[in-house]
């Protein structure tokens, strides 16, 4: 309810003690008398105190006179004798949850003082109202909750305050109270016991439903209930009961369950009773046949002569009952709906005497009885079928089992969630929260296989058999929420079920008729044999989780086979084979495993590899090929053949060739070894300008989507908002028409001439290269002008990257572990597609430490070299990827040409890296990236995102302590470094391709205003190599017309995208 500061101000105006909660205060009105008695001979100033006629009196001024006289001179402060002890406020609601207009009812009648009476009492009921008087009624007009104070004063003016909460509202409901006895309190097995909750109520309705959990997994429902325990234990019996207007109440209590008296005890060793010993509780004795144990202590009383006596019976002497076994079969497996189910108990049992009775129950509110009985289920789904056997003494045993109604018609449902860690079970129930679970199918059955993208990446559901083979599929999908759904009858030939992209964290089994499939394993005793040498082959290591092996296959991959465990083969001829094992279980499944073998001396494919020169000869000009740099690892280049792209072929070492005609061509070169190993290399020669771009071209025919807004951020969008608001400063300084460009850009009239001869040579220099119109157009207004001067400046030595930097808080910080390798990242043929194929991941040990990380010795460089991984020694493939820091050097330009700082950085290793960086930074208070949603990189319409990292643009890494700049010097605030990553996959133009010896940029600065804080360079040097993301690869060609410049200037072409 709302309050204004004028009500507030005039509650704590009456209510001079208000406290929350049901509370008491007071102040004493009496205290010790610790001064000294009046003395008649005395003179007293203001403020001296005496003792006088039994009472504390205090001094206003210069007096003799006695403290009871007149005049004032003297003030009583309180009697000596004793102290006033505070009151206690309390009271009662008639009502608690009372509707608007209800009367409701007060009782302040608890309320106490200890030392005297209650004079008054005082009320507020926080809506306006007030009342005085020990009882006392009120009636709230609106629903809401009202906090009503009450406040007493004893006879010595001494307050006391309490407050409770009223809940007034339409249909305001007062939970139930759940209570209830058992009867007998500790029953012993197999002894029924009854549960009663009629002495549960409602104080404002009635109850709907009782609720019982008797702790051994049964349930039950109903006001009163019995229940029986098999096991002799401490058992939690819950209740729950839930009134007429849906709210509820639980209780629980103990029970402790003892062993059944019927089954009496051993008597072994315990002494007869003795009429004349004396015996403590506890102690155990024999009499009439049973087994007697005292409660206290006694002497001379008998065993079971009284009632009431100090013996308690625990049993005849003897073996006990042993408990019987319960264990039943169905006929039909599944069965459909409405077909009848003979249900066999035969096979229970009791070890010492005989089944007296079978009680069933079929899960869909069906019983029997009968050690057989048939039953039909209406509806397809799956039931929990329960047998209940009891022998001739009264002892019971249960089991239940699953029985699934199948319909063919209707599908059974199997749903799982997607994760790179492992596939979740959904459902059914049974698979419900496990990772990769283990998934029971029945041959001939129908189902439905569903799979929901929970995480936002690539995956698909496939279905193989034993030899890895596709069965069934779905397409792939990568965005959060897709569901992909599979219908099929189940075979035996169903082995696991997998996502192709994560093959190796997403693969689970499939048990055919509860049959899981076996696991194939291989060992060869000599991995590189000798043409002619026998080769021992051994499946033992394969086994069956629920079964056993019953056949063993093999295929050795020279059109040899064999059978059994154990295999022996002999190769005639060298070379590489594979060796494929196959293992069935008893159940029917298979499993598939293989393993390569090289015989004899195997001959390594060459390395074909050539230049040009020159690199883009004129249309009549000779170029020369030069091949010389092809190799052969273990022998010599035999051959080289050369195919020039335009019709044109030679052979040689070296090799040249004239164009006719401007264009590009695909130059194609095979070399031949001495094995008859080949390899081939392709890369494109542009003859001549191959650029129809003049002065006189204008923006719209240069590029006709000048004006498609992916840029909101300016109410002029596309490639003539760039022009028209990011231009280049110094422009006009390189020959540019700035005046031209800002009046006909917007309408796409612009003349390219207008960017000047510099400019207009750069936008046809790369469109003869091959540059994509789109983002040469968009680069246009920052190739105008560039500087080329520029000043080395050093990487941090101190608190940078050795001091401990970490990536945090952001949301890519996974992918900035520099404890991760990333192999294969991108799959032959899908580099630059959006359907992006995650990438196996392989963890590194501790072995490689932080402080490996530093800027001379990088153990990732090196790996990139010699194709060994720096931990395990395994070999890498042609290319990987990896977030750590590169060893390079860093160049400073002048401020003011692209933000504030741009950095460039120079690839110093041997082989082509790709770049995904953070590339524009700045600084703010951690946790507070100002701005930044909005700012173009978040920009919800742009046409492409970065399939590496779908929605994660920015990264946050926390500053380590230190210096802090610009505003937040001498402060307390912690800061981090942001930074704003625009990359994308989708196009070799962008995502920067930098070879050895070639440059890329980053900026620092800061997206709501230039140059607001200030940062060292050199930390910051450090903090954007951590954070950078490299691909290196060591086979580029495709990408070979990308130049120094367009990686330099690659960032703008990605702002705004």
């Amino acid at each position: 309810m709302r309050h204004t500061r004028r009500d507030l101000l005039r509650k704590a105006s009456a209510l001079s003690a208000l406290a929350l909660g049901a509370s008491s205060t007071a102040t004493a009105h009496s205290g010790h008398c610790d001064a000294p008695d009046w003395d008649s001979n005395a003179t007293y100033s203001g403020g001296d105190q005496v003792v006088y006629d039994g009472a504390l009196w205090t001094a206003e001024w210069w007096t003799q006179r006695e403290p009871d006289a007149d005049l004032g001179a003297w003030t009583r402060e309180h009697d000596c004798d004793k102290d006033n002890e505070e009151p206690t406020a309390s009271f009662t609601i008639d009502g608690r949850s009372p509707a608007p207009g209800e009367t409701v009812s007060f009782d302040a009648s608890a309320s106490s003082d200890p030392d005297g009476s209650i004079a008054s009492y005082e009320w507020d009921f926080d809506d306006g109202g007030s009342a005085t008087g020990e009882t006392v009624t009120h009636s709230f007009d609106a629903a809401g909750e009202y906090t009503v104070t009450l406040v007493v004063r004893d006879d010595e003016e001494a307050p006391a305050t309490a407050t409770k909460t009223v809940t007034v509202g339409e249909g305001s409901n007062v939970a139930p109270d759940a209570t209830f006895t058992v009867d007998p309190a500790e029953p012993a097995t197999g002894e029924t016991a009854s549960f009663d909750a009629a002495d549960s109520s409602d104080s404002d309705g009635s109850l709907a439903s009782f609720e019982w959990d008797f702790g051994d997994g049964a349930t039950a429902t109903g006001e009163s209930v019995t229940h029986t325990y098999e096991t002799a234990d401490d058992y939690t019996v819950s209740l729950t009961v839930t009134d007429d207007d849906g709210a509820s109440d639980s209780n629980d209590t103990t029970v402790t369950v003892s062993a059944s008296g019927s089954d009496g005890g051993s008597c072994d060793g315990v002494d007869a009773w003795d009429a004349d010993a004396t015996y403590s509780g506890g102690d155990q004795v024999t009499h009439d046949g049973d087994l007697w144990e005292a409660s206290w202590w006694t002497s001379g009383d008998e065993p079971g002569a009284s009632e009431y006596g100090p013996w308690e019976n625990e049993g005849a002497c003897g073996e006990g009952n042993e408990t019987p076994t319960a264990s039943f079969t169905t006929d039909a497996s599944p069965p459909a709906p409405g077909e009848d189910i003979t249900f066999d108990a035969s096979a229970s049992s009791d070890p010492d005497g005989s089944l007296a009775s079978f009680e069933w129950d079929f899960g869909d509110g069906s019983t029997a009885t009968g050690e057989m009985a048939t039953h039909g289920y209406a509806e397809a789904g799956e039931y929990t079928v329960e047998l209940t056997v009891t022998d001739d003494a009264g002892a019971t045993d249960s089991t239940a089992t699953t029985v699934s109604v199948s319909d063919a018609d209707n599908p059974t449902q199997i749903t799982i969630d997607s994760s790179i860690d492992g596939w979740l079970g959904v459902e059914p129930a049974a698979i419900e929260g496990e990772r990769n679970p283990t998934i029971s199918l029945t041959a001939g059955e129908s189902y439905a296989f569903t799979y929901n993208n929970v995480d936002g990446i690539p995956h698909d559901l496939v279905i193989r058999n034993a030899a890895g083979e596709e069965l069934l599929a779905t397409e792939r999908v990568g965005q959060d929420g897709q569901s992909r759904t599979l219908e099929f009858e189940a075979t035996e030939e169903m082995v696991e079920y997998i996502c192709t992209v994560h093959p190796e964290s997403m693969v689970g089994d499939l048990a055919i008729d509860g049959n899981a499939p076996p696991m194939a394993g291989l060992t060869v005793d000599t991995a590189n044999p000798d043409p002619g040498q026998e080769v021992t082959f051994d499946a033992s290591e394969s086994s069956d989780a629920d079964g056993s092996i019953a056949s063993y296959e093999w295929e050795f991959g020279d059109g040899s086979t064999a059978t059994g465990e154990t295999a022996s083969h002999t190769y005639a001829e060298a070379g590489e084979y594979t060796v494929e094992l196959t293992v069935t279980d008893d159940g029917g499944a298979s499993a598939v495993t293989r393993t390569d073998i090289t015989v004899g001396s195997v001959n390594e494919g060459p390395t074909a590899s050539f230049s040009v020169d020159p690199a883009s000869p004129s249309p009549g000009e000779e170029a020369t090929f030069d091949a010389s740099e092809s190799a052969d690892p273990d022998g010599s280049i035999a051959s080289y053949e050369w195919d020039f792209g335009d019709g044109s072929t030679a052979t040689g070492e070296t090799a040249s060739h004239t164009y006719a005609e401007a264009g590009s061509y695909s130059v194609e070169l095979t070399v031949t070894d001495d094995g008859g190993a080949t390899a081939t290399t392709t890369t494109t020669v542009q003859v001549g300008d191959g650029s129809d771009v003049t002065a006189e071209t204008t923006l719209e025919e240069f590029y006709p989507a000048y004006d498609e807004d992916f840029n909101p951020e300016y109410t002029e969008g596309g490639v003539q908002g760039l022009l028209k608001n990011e231009l280049n400063g110094d422009a006009s300084e390189y020959g540019a028409d700035v005046d031209a460009i800002q009046n006909n850009a917007g309408d796409g009239s612009m003349q390219l001439g207008s960017l000047g001869d510099r400019g207009l040579e750069l936008v046809k220099q790369f469109d003869a290269a091959g540059v994509p119109r789109e983002n040469n157009a968009r680069i246009m207004p920052w190739v105008v002008g560039l500087p080329e001067e520029t000043e080395p400046i050093p990487f941090n030595d101190g608190s940078g990257r050795d001091g401990g930097l970490t990536a945090d808080a952001g949301p890519v910080s996974p992918d900035n572990d520099p404890s991760v390798l990333i192999q294969d990242a991108w799959p032959s043929g899908e580099r630059f597609d959006d359907d992006y194929l995650q990438p196996d991941r392989v963890e590194w040990s501790s072995g490689v430490s932080d402080s490996q990380y530093n800027n001379s010795d990088n153990p990732i460089v090196e790996a990139t070299t010699e194709k060994v991984h720096p931990v395990t020694d395994e070999t890498l493939g042609d290319g990987f990827t990896a977030n750590a820091p590169v060893e390079a050097t860093a160049e400073l330009h002048g401020d003011g040409w692209l933000f504030d700082t741009s950095l460039i950085f120079e690839n110093r290793t041997e082989v082509p890296l790709l770049i995904d960086g953070a590339i524009m930074w700045y600084v703010a208070p951690s946790k507070e990236a100002t701005g930044l949603d909005q700012f173009s990189y978040d920009n919800a319409q742009r046409k492409n995102f970065s399939v590496g990292h779908p929605q994660r643009d920015v990264i946050e890494v926390a500053l380590p302590d230190g210096a802090k700049p610009g505003p937040f010097e001498g402060t307390d605030a912690p800061l981090s470094a942001y930074g704003i990553r625009v990359t994308h996959h989708d196009n070799p133009y962008m995502y920067r391709v930098l070879y050895p010896n070639q440059k890329f940029s980053m900026t620092y600065g800061n997206v709501t205003g230039p140059s607001q804080y200030d940062w060292p360079v050199d930390d910051l040097v450090d903090v954007m190599l951590d954070t950078l993301h490299l691909e290196f690869r060591t086979q580029m060609d495709s990408l070979e017309q990308n130049t120094e410049l367009v990686d330099a200037l690659d960032m703008r072409n990605r702002y705004g995208n």
